[in-house]
Parts: C-alpha cells; structure tokens; sequence
C-alpha cells in the first residue's frame, strides 16, 4: 500500500450564518427544494482564509455528523414517487433544528462542503452559499458508512485525487487530495472505521458517540464503552441500584 499524505486547504471564515433560499441568488429549482425540505443556506461572514483543517476538527465535525438525526432521504424526486413515502424525508422542526446546530459549529472550523483550494489558490465570492440539503445528505452518507450497507462486503464513498510533487532539492513525494471539504470529511470517516472506531449508542441517554480505534483525547471511549460520558455511567448504575432495592 502506498504511504501518501492527505493534501488538503479549504477556505473557512470566521463564522457562519443562515440564510433562506429568498434571499440568496439560487435557481428556482434550488428555492423549491428549500421551501420543500424546509432548510435553509449556510452563508460565511466575512472573508474567507485557506487553512489547513485540523484533525481534531475533522474528528469533531464526524461525530457531529453522525448524531444528526435525519429522515430517511432518497434522490428521487419525481412526480412517480408516492406522496406519503417523499413526505416521510421532509425533517421535523426538531430535526432541522440540530441539523443547524450541528452544520454551524462544524463550519467555523473546516468550512462549506464544497470549499477547496484551487490551483491558483483563489476564493470566489459568487458561490460563497451552501443548502443544508448538502449537510442532511452528508449526515446520511457517513452514518451508512459507520453502520455497514446491508448484504454487502464494499462500499464506494468518496473520490480523491493523486499527485507527484517535484521538490527544488529533487526529491519526489505523493499525495491524495479530496476535491472539497465533503471528500475530506468522507476520506476521514472512512480512515476511522479502518482503524477500529465504532459507532455506539449510549446505554443511558442515547447520544451517539464514537468508541474505540487508534485516535486519542479527552472525548476518545475506548472499545467496549457502553456510555457517551461518566455522568452518563454513573447515573445509569446509581439508577439500576435504586431499582434492585
């Protein structure tokens, strides 16, 4: 297997706000699809700069991503599609909500899912507006890709590109390098799995979070943990004991 290094910049403003689809210049076909799922456009505040997306963000915005609570998306959106089934992916109040929560907090640190650095490493403020639509979808993909698809032994989740660089001292190195911010987190999530890290709910109050493989800090759980934090263990145990009396 080749060793290469994940070559990755993406431009991330300082902080992030949402829009509805009425006030940004999207098609019509874009503003039907917000008025119809009900979600709005995250929009940067300010001037965007390249940075180099940390891992500890990328950890963060994985974990995020898969204790957003989705409906169950498909991408047909055709008139032959039955009307109770399509109503069925429209998310509840409750659902956006975190949804928003969740887009905001992982974008003040790696970006919109579409950002990347181009050849010129140049920014254009004509595209500088992303549908929640994009960040739902996402939430999808990467729970899939935790939870396994059913009756299959591979799944194809994302597209990277390879490069050689030619360095002044005339060594040679390689590298991948995800087209956009969604591909990173994609690449990501699909290093983690790989290297043991599990999806797990926890036993008391049913928080996703993210257990075992070979990462390390404060929030890391270890393979067998059945609780998302101590106070969640000790409540659980504390509750089991009151019962048995």
């Amino acid at each position: 297997m080749f060793d290469a290094e994940m070559d990755f910049h993406a431009y991330v403003a300082a902080a992030y706000e949402l829009r509805s689809a009425d006030e940004l210049p999207v098609s019509r076909a874009a503003k039907y699809r917000a008025r119809y799922f009900g979600l709005r456009y995250l929009v940067p505040a300010g001037n965007p700069r390249l940075v180099r997306p940390r891992r500890k963000a990328l950890d963060l915005a994985v974990g995020l991503l898969l204790r957003t609570p989705k409906p169950p998306l498909t991408s047909d959106e055709s008139d032959e599609s039955d009307e109770e089934d399509r109503k069925k992916e429209i998310p509840n109040a409750d659902e956006v909500a975190h949804l928003e929560r969740n887009s905001l907090a992982i974008a003040k640190h790696i970006g919109l899912l579409k950002a990347g650095r181009d050849s010129e490493n140049s920014y254009s403020s004509e595209d500088n507006h992303e549908s929640l639509l994009s960040w739902l979808q996402l939430a999808q993909s990467i729970q899939l890709m935790f939870d396994g698809p059913p009756g299959a032994t591979e799944l194809g989740v994302g597209r990277l590109a390879i490069y050689l660089a030619y360095k002044p001292d005339k060594s040679r190195s390689m590298a991948v390098r995800p087209e956009s911010t969604r591909e990173v987190l994609i690449y990501h999530a699909a290093q983690m799995i790989a290297k043991g890290t599990e999806s797990r709910t926890c036993e008391h109050c049913g928080t996703i979070f993210l257990s075992g493989g070979t990462g390390r800090g404060k929030d890391k759980k270890r393979g067998d943990a059945r609780f998302c934090s101590d106070e969640c263990r000790w409540k659980f145990h504390n509750e089991s004991r009151r019962g048995a009396r």
